[in-house]
């Protein structure tokens, strides 16, 4: 017996027993909308393909293929032990030993599926996931890969994007400034210190959607002078890298340094 576990804007997350070490996640479908359902499916199969073409990775939720349940086809992928937005919500503090360790990991994540040709388009803290203490990422339905000739048009929540309706390698690293702010402060950026908010309460929010854009759309950032890679998140977001492997080899040297 599928049981659901988790919800997300195009599907949902089952798990068949407790005890079990993958999950399945399937598309929504509602009777009477074919259009909408065919756009949905569009996402899954994009997933799919660029999972496929990404094989694996240390920094890439594992992917086991497709399977069909109910007459949609779903995709069986490793059963995390939460995402990074629970983490932020949940269970964040300041002394965590895993912070620089997740801003390396996501880097990597970031330059390897640009090593392979993907740009995700959606990086956010729900698409991070944790297993096992390691940082990996996931849902790629939204992603771009040209290479496959696939497109979800998708662009990223306020707050991890940076304007600009072309996709590019700086549409994830924008975003990925603003994971590493997530990690390091335990809130999106333009949210007050310790507001552990959900995603639902501030990604659909008009009032933090016009303020991210007002002060992002104007050159204004969060204060990071205090964080150990602000100079970093800052780069990120005001377009210093292109490169998302030169951000790995700066929080690298960055986090030795004052290990040092």
């Amino acid at each position: 017996m599928w049981t659901l576990v988790g919800l997300g804007s195009t599907g949902g997350v089952y798990e068949l027993d407790s005890n079990s070490n993958t999950v399945l996640k399937l598309p929504w479908q509602i009777d009477g909308d074919e259009a909408w359902n065919a756009k949905l499916l569009k996402h899954f199969e994009i997933e799919h393909k660029v999972y496929r073409l990404l094989g694996e990775n240390e920094h890439i939720l594992p992917y086991f293929g497709p399977e069909i349940l109910e007459k949609r086809q779903g995709l069986v992928l490793a059963k995390a032990d939460r995402s990074l937005q629970e983490v932020l919500d949940k269970t964040w503090n300041a002394t965590s030993d895993f912070h620089k360790r997740w801003c390396v990991e996501a880097a990597k994540a970031v330059a390897y599926i640009h090593e392979r040709g993907v740009y995700h388009c959606d990086l956010r803290p729900d698409n991070f996931l944790v297993l096992n203490n390691v940082l990996q990422l996931g849902d790629f339905g939204g992603a771009v890969c040209l290479e496959l000739g696939l497109d979800a048009k998708k662009l990223p929540d306020d707050g991890f994007f940076n304007l600009k309706p072309e996709v590019t390698a700086h549409t994830d690293i924008f975003a990925l400034g603003s994971i590493l702010y997530s990690i390091l402060t335990g809130h999106w950026p333009f949210c007050g210190t310790g507001e552990h908010v959900l995603r639902t309460d501030v990604a659909h929010d008009e009032e933090y959607g016009k303020i991210v854009k007002d002060n992002f759309g104007s050159g204004k950032y969060p204060e990071v002078a205090t964080l150990e890679a602000g100079g970093i998140i800052l780069g990120c977001w005001t377009g210093q890298y292109d490169s998302a492997q030169d951000i790995v080899v700066a929080l690298e040297r960055a986090f030795n340094e004052s290990a040092g």
